[in-house]
């Protein structure tokens, strides 16, 4: 059912990992919130990491998956077999929202893959917002998950864990995505 745009022998037998992998997969078990960003199975809670790509990660009976992936094979309907890649419209591999996927083929994602090194980056619809926890009244703004973690010295999975509500706070900080305007830019700050 998933395909991977490589054509490399390697590739090729990771998706077919996958597609074993997924297809062994309970969904009716399997729910997604979109406005918290959370998901369950079984009705717990999954933990979620950033892989080292960016993309989120779940973990289902001892097995990895990729959330985006999930989300779309449950929620998103796919009448057409050569839809095969789940996409990140706006590029934020950690942004799942339903209204961020869809699936493509392989050759309108390859154009995707194309045009993006031709064009600016399109900017998501929110920012992080980190305040210290000892003065509220103060706080700094970043576009990525990353540069969160660097400003407040942990890990990316610690500022998930303040993001997704598994603690209250990171480093001594509070954080929160903040929904911003379209064309909004940290440019200048």
């Amino acid at each position: 059912m998933f395909n991977n745009q490589n054509t490399n022998n390697e590739n090729n037998v990771n998706t077919k990992k996958y597609e074993n992998k997924i297809e062994r997969v309970d969904f009716s078990e399997f729910h997604w919130d979109n406005k918290t960003q959370t998901a369950y199975y079984k009705g717990r809670k999954l933990t979620q990491s950033v892989t080292k790509t960016g993309y989120v990660d779940v973990h289902l009976e001892a097995k990895s998956f990729r959330l985006h992936k999930l989300i779309a094979h449950k929620y998103i309907s796919n009448s057409d077999a050569s839809y095969t890649i789940v996409d990140h419209i706006n590029e934020s591999k950690d942004d799942n929202r339903l209204v961020n996927l869809r699936w493509l083929n392989n050759s309108e994602n390859m154009a995707k893959a194309y045009r993006l090194r031709k064009e600016p980056v399109i900017r998501k619809d929110y920012i992080y917002k980190v305040t210290p926890t000892t003065d509220t009244s103060i706080s700094f703004y970043f576009d990525k998950r990353k540069e969160v973690a660097e400003f407040i010295q942990r890990s990316e999975r610690a500022v998930s864990f303040a993001l997704d509500g598994t603690t209250n706070s990171s480093g001594g900080y509070f954080i929160t995505r903040t929904e911003v305007a379209d064309g909004y830019t940290l440019t200048g700050f």
